[in-house]
């Protein structure tokens, strides 16, 4: 079995060798963490996992944002080679931020084949004009809590099936209010700012974020 070597950390690199004995037979396993949105010298996959990503970094002593070890980490190997990777990982706690997709997605999509039949009954619920302001807020929380749900059981199965991970605890946030409640405040950092502040500069550095693809249409203009 082969893997692509990006020149990552060794321990990514031996993870990598062990995960390449559970992908499918004669082919190379590719790990590309690098998204096109760069915040502080690092790329995300999206502005919100990139203000995530800089606020751990800054909130929680010694840690940092590094990939394949603390961020985008290989958990497993999916049938077309491609590494399964958790977002954030601080020591035994993995974190997912991951706000759910109310939007409907294009019913040819897999996404949509294989989501329940609660789900697209809330999504048409939400589609209709007639229902009243108290309905459409009830339905779209319950398709919230759905559609995170759903996510929460993939990542926590992905997880407990993994060839190079043990005990964990698994945290999904769905808002920068989550991130601050649920995490930072669990984790009792120090020299939290209030969580109005907080919610703020979340806001804030999701437009310092640069898109890398940009750059590139503007370079091809030129």
């Amino acid at each position: 079995m082969k893997f692509v070597d990006y020149g990552y950390d060794p321990q990514l690199l031996s993870n990598l060798q062990i995960l390449s004995r559970a992908a499918p037979p004669s082919r190379p396993i590719h790990f590309q963490p690098a998204g096109p949105y760069v915040l502080d010298g690092v790329a995300y996959h999206s502005r919100p996992e990139a203000a995530c990503g800089f606020l751990l970094s800054k909130y929680i002593p010694d840690y940092r944002v590094v990939p394949g070890l603390s961020f985008q980490v290989p958990i497993g190997v999916g049938t077309g080679g491609d590494v399964q990777t958790v977002d954030f990982r601080i020591n035994d706690c993995f974190v997912e931020y991951h706000p759910p997709r109310i939007h409907q997605p294009s019913r040819r999509t897999k996404v949509a084949q294989r989501e329940s039949r609660e789900i697209r009954h809330l999504r048409g619920l939400l589609r209709k004009r007639s229902i009243s302001r108290r309905v459409r807020d009830m339905a779209y929380e319950r398709l919230r809590h759905c559609l995170t749900s759903q996510y929460v059981e993939n990542r926590m199965s992905l997880l407990s099936a993994s060839p190079v991970i043990e005990d964990f605890t698994l945290i999904v946030l769905t808002s920068p209010e989550e991130l601050y409640r649920d995490l930072l405040c669990h984790l009792q950092v120090p020299r939290l700012p209030d969580i109005v502040k907080f919610v703020s500069e979340f806001k804030g550095l999701m437009k310092r974020v640069v898109d890398r693809r940009e750059y590139s249409e503007d370079s091809a203009e030129w």
